[in-house]
């Protein structure tokens, strides 16, 4: 089944941020080099992006969503008017 990014808003997003930053859901995979910078922290932006779909079209936020990220992982948010960083995990702690 294809995905509808096209249903994430940035309000899903700064959700997605704000749960997170809130410690309410850990990742079990850990941020490969791509990045949302929230409030000054550095997000693993392939886990905001799930997180955001899962929100968006009203899943659990356990919901396996599976997407590969890059390019159009970064694109997608920076249309949505956040900041995205490729960088070294270790150098965003």
């Amino acid at each position: 089944m294809a995905l509808n990014w096209s249903s994430i808003k940035r309000e899903h997003v700064a959700q997605a941020c704000e749960f997170l930053l809130k410690g309410e859901h850990r990742s079990s995979n850990s941020a490969k080099g791509l990045f949302l910078v929230f409030q000054n922290h550095h997000l693993s932006a392939k886990h905001v992006t799930r997180l955001a779909y899962c929100f968006a079209n009203n899943l659990p936020i356990d919901t396996k969503v599976v997407f590969s990220s890059g390019e159009g992982t970064l694109r997608r948010l920076r249309e949505l008017g956040f900041t995205v960083e490729r960088m070294s995990p270790l150098s965003a702690l």
